[in-house]
């Protein structure tokens, strides 16, 4: 029962019966109002406290779950997106490669048709020789002379001649397109440590990054959970017993 409305019942009943002509016995009688209004009062207070402390609280709760499923999407995002440009950049990496070895490969194939097609040529050149030589020596009637072998002699030296120095040249030639490939595969070793070394420390501050982000935004909701919850209760301020007692009083002398 609000405390104005028992003390003015109790004046009534005073004045009705005549039992008391002084103010000690309205004193007790207001002390024992006012203890009991001001104890439902903070019975009160506490009750609507809770409920505004558990609202903030829920409230927060789901805050922190949407804004940190929001914010572990956006890192989902970006770590799928730096793996992509990742394994992009590794492809294309592993394709240069690939045509840059293989384009030796396809020099030392021309080199090895030409020489083939030298060789050729060379003993086309001595069969022809060897030809021409008998055909002189049939027409000045040498045909069966002893210089025909020397002739013949003479053309195959010279064809070994053309071969070894055939064979020297190509020799030169497959040395340096190995040496240009063995300095290639040394460039290309670095530029892929030097490709697997800027992923490695981009992917590094990448989760730096996103680690002190989450940490930051954590840190921000348990202070916004304080000042909120803290906000929440001093919203409702608790009752105050003189004030209580003077609002009884002075509904009980009307």
């Amino acid at each position: 029962m609000p405390a104005g409305q028992a003390f003015q019942g109790l004046k009534d009943v005073l004045k009705l019966g005549n039992l008391v002509s002084g103010s000690s016995l309205l004193g007790l009688v207001l002390a024992f109002f006012q203890a009991d209004e001001a104890r439902e009062l903070q019975e009160e207070f506490k009750a609507e406290a809770d409920a505004r402390e558990a609202e903030a609280r829920g409230i927060l709760a789901d805050q922190r779950v949407e804004v940190g499923g929001t914010f572990e999407a956006g890192a989902a995002e970006q770590t799928r997106l730096f793996s992509e440009a990742r394994e992009t950049a590794f492809a294309s990496f592993a394709d240069t490669r690939r045509e840059t070895l293989g384009g030796f490969d396809v020099l030392n194939q021309i080199i090895s048709e030409g020489g083939d097609q030298e060789r050729l040529d060379i003993e086309e050149q001595a069969t022809q020789a060897r030809s021409t030589a008998r055909g002189d020596l049939a027409a000045r009637g040498l045909s069966g002379a002893s210089i025909l072998p020397t002739v013949s002699q003479g053309i195959s030296r010279e064809r070994s001649g053309q071969i070894g120095r055939l064979e020297e040249r190509l020799r030169g030639e497959r040395l340096e397109v190995e040496g240009q490939r063995t300095s290639a595969i040394e460039r290309l070793g670095f530029a892929g440590i030097e490709l697997q070394s800027g992923f490695d420390l981009g992917f590094a501050q990448l989760i730096g990054d996103l680690s002190a982000n989450r940490a930051d935004l954590l840190a921000g909701f348990s202070a916004d959970e304080l000042n909120f919850v803290v906000n929440s209760i001093v919203q409702t301020p608790p009752p105050d017993p003189i004030q209580a007692f003077n609002i009884g009083r002075g509904a009980g002398n009307n």
